[in-house]
């Protein structure tokens, strides 16, 4: 799942996916702060995309790759989160 859910939370319904956790706050936020210190990630990918805006416009997408091909690595956290009753959930977020 895209988006990270702290072990704390109680309802995931009335809780908000967190994305993008800042590099240089990210110890500082108790939403990331385990899962920084002890669950980190490599993504990789094929490449991903920038979004250009344009005016008013709806914005144009371009597709940033290794130039030779190959993959590139994004950081990233994992979260375990398990609601009551129910199954784990493996959940994170690119810091």
């Amino acid at each position: 799942r895209w988006g990270l859910i702290p072990a704390w939370v109680k309802d995931t319904k009335e809780f908000p996916l967190l994305f993008n956790a800042r590099s240089e706050g990210v110890l500082e936020k108790a939403s990331f702060n385990t899962a920084m210190r002890h669950r980190r990630a490599l993504v990789p990918a094929s490449g991903f995309y920038e979004w250009q805006q344009s005016g008013s416009g709806k914005g144009q997408p371009y597709w940033i790759r290794p130039r030779r091909g190959g993959v590139v690595a994004f950081a990233g956290i994992v979260e375990t989160y398990a609601e009551p009753g129910g199954p784990e959930i493996a959940a994170g977020a690119p810091p």
